[in-house]
């Protein structure tokens, strides 16, 4: 999940500064050991919040159905009555006044399809991006949520680097090294999330005007 790359600021500035002090000072001591944290946020993110995610999508993908689903449907009312009237029209028993009236009704329900199909067409699009957008607000909530919760584990157990293990190309970790501990912040970062949930925010498991639609031709 390469959106889930998280890199920590604070971490990241206390690593610069030792290095810095290193330089200035050939004397100054090193650093004696390393601390690692290494998090799994493709987990956070399943557990912070991405089922609701995709119910919450899945309810507005079915309003817009819905509604394209109607509008469909007077579509098709309207082609079988442009059919009907070109039956009506083709009748050898129909005067001359009656097929004028007719076919000028024909023309003005075929306009007003035409209009449908294109209003249908751009609501099919409009829905699209908006649940585009909707995805990335909610996403976008849920990596906030998550990151202050990391940010938050990396300064309490004072960290020195943060490592994202769900990532496919993520540095290993060798904790074998005298001068470098790695730590599993996970399980830590889910508690801290579980604490700070609030009403209004996704649950931590353990593991929404719309346009009116057109009014049909007659």
């Amino acid at each position: 999940m390469k959106h889930l790359l998280f890199l920590c600021c604070v971490t990241a500035a206390m690593a610069s500064d030792s290095a810095n002090s290193l330089a200035e000072d050939p004397n100054a001591k090193p650093i004696e050991k390393l601390k690692i944290g290494v998090v799994d946020m493709k987990r956070l993110f399943e557990a912070c919040g991405s089922t609701e995610m995709e119910a919450t999508i899945s309810e507005k993908r079915d309003q817009g159905g819905k509604e394209i689903e109607e509008r469909s449907e007077a579509v098709e009312r309207a082609r079988a009555e442009m059919e009907e009237l070109g039956r009506e029209i083709a009748n050898p028993a129909l005067g001359s006044a009656g097929k004028e009236e007719k076919t000028s009704i024909r023309r003005k329900i075929a306009a007003a399809l035409e209009m449908q199909e294109r209003e249908i067409e751009e609501l099919q699009t409009a829905q699209e991006q908006g649940l585009k957008n909707l995805s990335e607000r909610l996403r976008a909530g849920v990596l906030e949520r998550i990151n202050k919760a990391v940010e938050a584990e990396v300064k309490d157990g004072k960290y020195d680097i943060v490592l994202d293990r769900s990532l496919s190309n993520a540095p290993q970790v060798n904790s074998n090294r005298p001068n470098a501990t790695a730590i599993d912040m996970t399980e830590a970062v889910l508690s801290t999330l579980n604490k700070e949930a609030g009403p209004n925010a996704l649950p931590v498991p353990a593991a929404s005007q719309k346009p009116a639609a057109p009014e049909e031709k007659r």
